[in-house]
């Protein structure tokens, strides 16, 4: 600003410690999580109906890994998917720790049934 005042900007990490004794930023899980929560949602196509839902994931730790819930969130976002009876929003508790959550219907057409709408992290900032 003018040359007079600099400003520097930190995001402070909150970090947890690992198996082997390091450090890992926790929002890594948050990620990673996402990323594939996302990837699955687009696999699944679009719905019978044709209606689409944004979704998103609650992660509670500890975080089960991804390999341990996935199957199961398949079937489930499947049974709602091929199920319109089961079209509403809804909280999918897959896991302890991992809840899948159909947020809203969609206003206008998308390819896929679901939409990802994000990943809420409950332990991550604040506090």
């Amino acid at each position: 600003m003018d040359g007079r005042i600099a400003i520097a900007v930190r995001r402070l990490n909150e970090n947890e410690l690992t198996d082997s004794g390091g450090f890992r930023g926790v929002e890594t899980d948050r990620i990673s999580t996402g990323d594939k929560f996302s990837a699955l949602l687009r696999s699944l196509g679009p719905s019978k109906s044709g209606t689409s839902w944004f979704v998103g994931c609650k992660l509670k730790r500890p975080i089960r890994r991804w390999e341990t819930v996935k199957d199961d969130l398949r079937k489930k976002l499947e049974e709602f998917r091929d199920d319109e009876d089961r079209q509403k929003v809804s909280v999918l508790k897959i896991a302890e720790g991992f809840q899948a959550i159909i947020v809203h219907q969609v206003s206008s057409a998308h390819p896929t049934c679901f939409v990802f709408a994000g990943c809420n992290d409950k332990d991550v900032g604040g506090a």
